[in-house]
């Protein structure tokens, strides 16, 4: 990743004080202030008090209002104006307005996955996009950057990929954490890993969708209130094919598998990468490529991700309830296999 020792940016703001801010965000940034490639953190959430009992001296709180973002005491603080970046880490339903209501205040906004729950939210983020940046941690541990790269310099041929297949599952349960939906939560993980180094050679490749299952888990007399598990049968268009793909994500099953794999026509690997990196390294460079002087690479621009909120929407309303599965236990669905006569819708 680029080296930002002169970025411009010595502020940033985080909006969100959940448990991706807490394990992977802060301690990134904490980093970048020892190396000295940021000044200070402000920390912005619903609690009166800072959650961090631990306060550096270049760490800060400021409770949002009713309102939102308390502009004045961000102000006072002096943490607005274009050296500063802000990250809105906080619930789906909130990514929007947080991003609103920042713009015209600092220099860059980047908003966590999913973009948005809706299509129309995140149309409305489009003439926003000179500030505004989508990020997804995936896009960035080493292996899928490298392989985002393979394909960006055509080491990876794109004509030679004649399939595709998507795996993040995991065996942990979302323990009492409050998660999107399985499709937006980690299907959302596999359309834009899909997507992002097709992208790289074809930027008219277009998300294509056949089927989506889901279904939540099971542990005792405990259901998870949201869908755990996902399945996702579709294609990316290309001008003249269609490369077909299967996305199978989720928790609670059980065997982990993180990984992304492109096929040619006799069924062989022809590029790969394992998305089992864990830490916050992957948010370190991500947060890196934001604060870089130039244009950051996300790996896909606003426009790009709004496509996957169109296919997260999507697959949400048509997909077919496979109801509960028992915690720990691979569902039959999940495996089985894919129809390549669908039509495409």
């Amino acid at each position: 990743m680029k080296n930002i020792c002169n970025s411009g940016f010595k502020n940033v703001i985080v909006i969100g004080t959940g448990e991706v801010v807490a394990k992977r965000v802060r301690p990134s940034l904490q980093l970048l202030v020892i190396e000295g490639l940021i000044e200070r953190i402000c920390y912005c959430d619903l609690h009166q008090k800072s959650p961090f009992k631990d306060h550096t001296a270049a760490e800060f709180y400021c409770p949002v209002t009713t309102k939102g973002l308390d502009l004045k005491n961000l102000s006072r603080l002096d943490f607005l104006g274009q050296e500063t970046l802000v990250l809105v880490c906080t619930s789906t339903a909130y990514h929007a307005f947080y991003a609103k209501q920042a713009y015209g205040h600092v220099g860059r906004i980047a908003v966590e996955k999913p973009l948005t729950d809706d299509i129309t939210t995140a149309e409305a983020l489009l003439p926003l996009e000179d500030t505004v940046y989508p990020i997804g941690h995936q896009l960035f541990k080493q292996e899928m950057l490298d392989l985002t790269k393979r394909f960006a310099n055509k080491t990876t041929s794109l004509s030679k990929i004649a399939r595709a297949e998507f795996d993040l599952l995991e065996t942990r349960g979302i323990d009492n954490r409050q998660v999107d939906p399985a499709t937006w939560d980690v299907g959302w993980h596999g359309l834009e890993c899909l997507l992002a180094p097709i992208r790289k050679q074809d930027r008219l490749a277009l998300l294509e969708l056949h089927r989506t299952f889901s279904g939540s888990y099971t542990r005792g007399n405990e259901q998870a209130d949201v869908s755990t598990l996902t399945r996702i049968e579709g294609a990316i268009g290309l001008e003249d094919r269609q490369i077909p793909f299967v996305i199978r994500a989720g928790k609670a099953v059980a065997t982990e598998q993180k990984t992304v794999r492109f096929y040619d026509d006799q069924d062989r690997i022809v590029d790969e990468a394992s998305l089992s990196e864990s830490g916050s390294d992957a948010h370190e460079r991500l947060i890196r490529e934001l604060l870089s002087p130039g244009e950051p690479d996300m790996q896909l621009d606003l426009d790009h991700v709004i496509e996957v909120v169109i296919a997260c929407e999507s697959c949400t309303f048509n997909s077919i309830d496979c109801g509960t599965y028992e915690f720990g236990c691979t569902p039959s669905w999940m495996n089985s296999p894919v129809d390549l006569s669908l039509p495409v819708g």
